[in-house]
């Protein structure tokens, strides 16, 4: 070490080798869920020496992520599910991290096993030359225990005392986050044992003591190097989990550890702070870690990030030094998409080791706690026109041929990264929808989209739903509907409209317009050209025709002297195959000359 540290380097060593000579074995958690009836899945997590030669024969020489190690050692170590003496599998643990820095490997192994009968057990897994024993309760009777608590804590805590000698054991389980529960909490911590690893075999101490209710564990006195054992219990089901894992103290006031620097804009909140996560919606963040009288980024300051095992699909990137408010600081990305099977609870333990220096100092772990909540849909309203809004529920809208109909959607997601407004349902025929408008703020996502339709002269008798949904990519809004009805034979003047250009839409004279509507257009005079009907005028262009027993298509267009076409065009829901109902009203144009010619 360089500079102000140059006298530690000594000092440092002698603390470390406790930990370094003799024992392999760093540190274990084991917990179980429920798969089905009286299967269950174990989970062991395990750290172990790099340097141990069982190791690196079985590794060929070089230890890396991915291979299977059998764990060995002293008493072979096997886990034993408690239900017979010839109950036990030998471990074969997926390397997931190789730690050159700290001189240690983590693995991770699942198994299942299947008991014969119903009945409370105690799985544990045991060994040498450091004894250490980590089990958990399993409870078959209890129809609510599915699961016992996961420990998610690191190998090996670094704290400083005097200064921050308190750290967190975690935990966390497969269900809901307490919050989600109404609860404050629903684990019970319990120091087990503390053994001085200074001593030689290993003594017992009082040196720490854990709090009951959130498992903060406190350095009561001066000890350089322990081995702790904590149980957790589920105070709902009774059953448990251990952890066993070391602890390192420096006693060197100048010695200037890495630290977690929580007033960071873009990070999350370690414990005892909960931070809320929304399945299905991608979230990054990242963890700022600063260190005290550190050199600029330039200097030899070079930190690494470690972290527990992360949630599936998590990821945490490497690295990188930045400034923040003129300030020089170590951060990392944390990013994490999680799944609808992920809602409920997840905890995540980090610490940052510094190894630009010999030996390495690291900061003491910082766990987040996560609770995933639902993703929740977004809210979608709509905003009518003046003349249709405030209709009483299950009245369609109504609206003539001609008239230009708006809808305006709004989208509201306070979680949500895209969004968008779609028709859930087919559209009537020339119905579209305007581009989408989308705005952002820190509160929410908002978009806003409109709905045109103009229904053409065909349209007359159409009726039906038009349906609108909201999809942020994860979840989808109730459906929006509006019932809807266009009358017959009426059509609404647009602006500049002459009786002959309507006449031309539905394939009939100005003329007969003219007769259809003679007690409201009383000047026939301009031969129907601008000047006659006027924009929103209500405009007749047939005559409603009631069907009588016996009626159909042919006999009504012969009685009228028009064309079977032009009924099925004035009447949406009719056409030629479908037979007509006694009582129906149709929308005829008599002596449609145009149309007969």
């Amino acid at each position: 070490m360089r500079g102000r540290f140059g006298v530690l380097p000594l000092l440092l060593l002698a603390l470390v080798s406790p930990f370094t000579a003799g024992n392999h074995f760093h540190h274990g958690t084991l917990s179980w869920e429920l798969v089905s009836g009286t299967t269950v899945k174990f989970w062991l997590v395990s750290a172990w020496k790099i340097d141990f030669q069982p190791f690196l024969d079985q590794a060929g020489g070089n230890i890396t992520v991915g291979q299977q190690l059998q764990v060995q050692g002293l008493n072979d170590p096997v886990l034993e599910f408690g239900d017979g003496a010839d109950s036990f599998v030998i471990v074969r643990t997926t390397v997931v991290a190789v730690d050159t820095v700290m001189g240690m490997w983590r693995g991770e192994f699942t198994v299942e096993h299947t008991y014969a009968a119903a009945g409370v057990y105690v799985a544990e897994i045991s060994g040498c030359c450091r004894d250490f024993v980590v089990s958990t309760r399993v409870d078959l009777t209890n129809s609510a225990a599915l699961y016992s608590p996961k420990i998610a804590v690191l190998p090996r805590q670094v704290i400083a005392a005097p200064g921050n000698s308190s750290f967190f054991v975690a935990a966390y389980d497969g269900g809901l986050h307490p919050s989600q529960q109404g609860m404050a909490g629903r684990f019970q911590w319990e120091l087990l044992s503390t053994m001085d690893a200074t001593t030689d075999p290993p003594t017992a101490s009082t040196a720490y003591s854990i709090d009951a209710a959130t498992g903060l564990v406190t350095a009561e006195q001066r000890l350089a190097m322990a081995s702790l054992s904590v149980k957790v219990t589920d105070t709902v089901t009774n059953v448990y989990s251990t952890v066993d894992f070391e602890v390192h103290q420096l006693n060197v006031s100048d010695v200037e550890v890495p630290a977690m620097d929580p007033s960071y804009p873009p990070t999350r909140l370690p414990l005892p702070a909960t931070n809320e996560l929304v399945a299905s919606f991608p979230d990054s963040f990242r963890l700022r870690f600063t260190v005290p009288g550190s050199p600029p980024p330039s200097g030899s300051w070079d930190l690494q990030l470690l972290s527990s095992s992360l949630p599936a699909g998590a990821q945490l990137g490497p690295v990188v030094m930045a400034m923040y408010s003129g300030v020089p600081g170590y951060e990392a990305n944390f990013s994490w998409t999680p799944s609808a099977e992920q809602q409920g609870w997840a905890v995540v333990c980090v610490q940052a080791v510094n190894v630009g220096v010999e030996p390495a100092l690291s900061s003491p772990q910082y766990c987040l706690d996560f609770v995933v909540l639902p993703d929740s849909p977004p809210t979608l309203a709509a905003s009518l026109p003046p003349h249709l809004a405030g209709l009483p529920a299950g009245v369609p809208l109504e609206w003539s041929m001609g008239q230009r109909l708006s809808i305006a959607l709004l989208a509201a997601d306070r979680r949500a990264v895209s969004m968008d407004i779609r028709a859930d349902g087919p559209l009537p025929p020339g119905a579209m929808f305007t581009e989408r408008v989308l705005e952002e703020s820190s509160a929410e996502l908002q978009v806003m989209r409109n709905l045109t339709w103009e229904p053409d002269a065909k349209a007359g008798g159409s009726s039906g739903s038009l349906c609108f949904v909201a999809h942020d990519g994860g979840a989808a809004s109730a459906p929006l509907c509006f019932e809807f009805r266009v009358p017959k034979c009426m059509y609404k003047v647009r602006a500049g409209e002459t009786l002959m250009d309507i006449a031309m839409k539905f394939g009939t004279s100005w003329l007969q317009l003219w007769a259809l509507n003679k007690k409201t257009i009383s000047r026939p005079e301009g031969h129907g050209l601008e000047g006659t009907v006027y924009e929103g005028f209500d405009l007749h262009v047939g005559q409603l025709v009631l069907v009588k027993e016996g009626d159909s298509l042919e006999r009504i267009a012969a009685r009228f002297g028009t064309t079977l076409r032009q009924i099925v065009n004035l009447n949406a829901e009719v056409t030629p195959s479908r037979q007509l109902l006694t009582g129906q009203l149709l929308c005829v144009v008599p002596s449609s000359c145009s149309e007969r010619a």
